[in-house]
């Protein structure tokens, strides 16, 4: 009893709707693969002559299909892999939280007592774009009200401070005309 192309068809989308993944990807790609390119005279002693004339157009789209979604799943994998080798951890916090300026030390703490771990800075602040670029501080976005723009701290900070609780008395209290220079007089 040969299968029918529907058959075959409706075993494989039921097979990727239970199993999903890189290893169903991988047998989906190797099975009709071999039905495709494996030598006539192998493909009829095991019987699946008859199936493979019948369904190859199908098999080819689905070996093509099963193709570009395993070329997709491992280059949306590798990008992951290379974002989070890239990304930072937090392995030298302390030595990057003792660089900031008095002015920085002073927005760590108060974004990080602050309920969301974030404050509205300016955006020509000076200070903002060093902490910025020491991946101590990030913005969410490019807009913000006027000129002043949502910063919120890095997760790695965060989590150095909850370890470290006492690290945060050595920061000082500062004034909000010390964060907002001449923009001091804005509702924030």
């Amino acid at each position: 009893m040969n299968p029918t192309v529907k058959e075959i068809l409706k075993y494989f989308l039921d097979l990727i709707k239970t199993h999903s993944g890189l290893r169903i990807d991988i047998f989906v790609l190797v099975m009709t693969g071999i039905l495709l390119f494996t030598p006539v005279s192998l493909i009829d002693r095991l019987g699946l002559g008859e199936l493979r004339v019948k369904s190859q157009p199908l098999l080819g789209l689905i070996f093509l299909g099963a193709a570009v979604i395993l070329l997709i799943d491992v280059v949306d994998k590798s990008i992951k892999w290379v974002k989070k080798r890239l990304q930072y951890t937090g392995k030298d916090a302390k030595k990057r939280l003792d660089s900031l300026s008095i002015i920085g030390k002073g927005i760590v703490c108060r974004m990080y007592n602050s309920e969301s771990h974030s404050l509205r800075l300016p955006v020509d602040s000076a200070t903002a774009e060093l902490m910025y670029g020491l991946s101590i501080i990030s913005r969410p976005s490019t807009s913000g009200q006027g000129i002043l723009f949502d910063w919120f701290l890095q997760p790695w900070v965060v989590e150095y401070l909850d370890r470290h609780p006492e690290y945060l008395a050595g920061f000082p209290d500062i004034k909000d005309a010390e964060i907002y220079g001449e923009y001091n007089f804005l509702n924030y």
